[in-house]
């Protein structure tokens, strides 16, 4: 079922801070019939610092506003030292899930400009950032929330098939955007990622869950508990993985 979102403010308050940590990356499907009729969806690509189910939750309560019906269609693990490519050169770059995500933002501004999308066009054309309603004030049509971007339909079939694994690895499917595919089929499991380790769940807003943040020490912070300790991040950092974290680079 999806679900109708009301509130007109954005309920993200908070900015992230930690770089490098292991998170959630989702992706929030928006459904307009109009844009559909023009092959095109509305999509928020966002994250949590959270474990699968509370991202999960996170993902569908509509912290950043769209006005529309809308589902979660994927939520994956990304791990900590993620070899994550740069757009330019051949150079590649560690990080976690908020470098994932600004990552794959990018690509999507690189396939509009390369289309001939341009700053400032208000027609919806393919990868280009959501422009959702008009301001109160000046009457100008304006974003709320950068996660959201204007895909091709196509892209409800590769998000849940690459899910699913069931997408066709260099396909046709898979060549709209290789990067979103590759985030989402070669994602370690949940279980694979030490700060996802389900003994470090705690209980928070009535659900329990993980949070992979770092504990700061001196810093006074209502969800502290929840942070990861000094010698947690230790572990985490140099714990052997069962998988590679290399499966963003185009050639493996």
């Amino acid at each position: 079922m999806t679900k109708k979102i009301n509130n007109k403010k954005s309920t993200a308050t908070g900015k992230w801070s930690d770089v490098n940590i292991a998170g959630s990356i989702y992706f929030t499907v928006a459904y307009d019939n109009d844009l559909a009729k023009k092959g095109l969806v509305k999509v928020k690509v966002g994250i949590s610092n959270t474990d699968e189910k509370a991202a999960r939750i996170h993902a569908g309560s509509g912290t950043t506003y769209s006005g529309d019906n809308y589902d979660v269609a994927a939520v994956v693990a990304v791990d900590e030292n993620t070899w994550i490519p740069c757009l330019t050169g051949d150079k590649l770059a560690e990080g976690g899930v908020l470098e994932m995500e600004q990552y794959l933002h990018a690509v999507f501004r690189e396939y509009f400009n390369k289309a001939g999308g341009k700053i400032g066009d208000t027609k919806a054309t393919p990868f280009m950032q959501c422009i959702h309603r008009k301001s109160e004030l000046t009457g100008r049509l304006h974003q709320s929330g950068k996660e959201w971007f204007y895909l091709p339909i196509e892209m409800l079939d590769l998000i849940t098939l690459s899910d699913s694994q069931q997408i066709e690895i260099g396909g046709d499917l898979w060549n709209t955007c290789p990067e979103v595919a590759r985030c989402i089929r070669f994602a370690p499991a949940y279980s694979q990622v030490p700060s996802f380790a389900k003994s470090r769940q705690v209980k928070s807003r009535g659900i329990m869950k993980v949070n992979t943040q770092r504990l700061l020490p001196n810093k006074a912070s209502n969800n502290n508990k929840l942070k990861r300790t000094p010698d947690q991040c230790k572990y985490d950092q140099y714990c052997v993985r069962q998988y590679a974290r290399d499966y963003m680079v185009a050639s493996v």
